[in-house]
């Protein structure tokens, strides 16, 4: 039986695991895509938030969409999930602050105002599920990149 050191995460796993984020940043840019428009007419301040984190979504889906293709997995640099990560935290920050002081929506574990707030914390916590997948899958690559330098093919009997 191999020790620890050489279980990497299942193929399997692993792509499910870039399903969540691919799911998770295809619903963030669907409901922001659909209250941006009001907000950038209206040019109030949380619209520069809301298109930063559009903007993450979309560069995740391209990325997560990129990396799920088996062949492409092996190569995937586990620097660019940490990053991916951080920008996914960054606007779970941002959304969060702007919903809590503009739409008077309550806190993050209340019902809320309506269907309003209910989309809007759907956002929230797509955006808090997805920094969690990507940093998962960045750890697991900085796993795989150790079990590599140890001369082991990276896997062990999951591979």
């Amino acid at each position: 039986m191999p020790s620890m050191h050489t279980i990497v995460i299942p193929r399997p796993v692993s792509m499910a695991l870039r399903a969540v984020e691919l799911l998770s940043a295809i619903i963030v840019t669907a409901i922001i895509g659909y209250y941006i428009y009001p907000y950038a007419q209206s040019k109030t301040w949380p619209a520069k938030r809301f298109i930063f984190a559009e903007t993450w979504a979309c560069l995740s889906i391209i990325l997560s969409v990129l990396w799920l293709v088996p062949s492409m997995a092996h190569k995937i640099p586990w620097l660019a999930d940490f990053v991916t990560s951080g920008g996914w935290w960054a606007s779970f920050g941002l959304i969060l602050q702007a919903i809590n002081q503009s739409n008077n929506c309550g806190s993050f574990f209340s019902s809320g105002n309506g269907t309003f707030c209910r989309n809007w914390k759907a956002v929230e916590a797509f955006c808090f599920i997805s920094g969690i997948a990507w940093i998962v899958t960045g750890l697991f690559g900085i796993q795989f990149v150790q079990a590599r330098r140890r001369g082991g093919r990276g896997g062990g009997r999951f591979r």
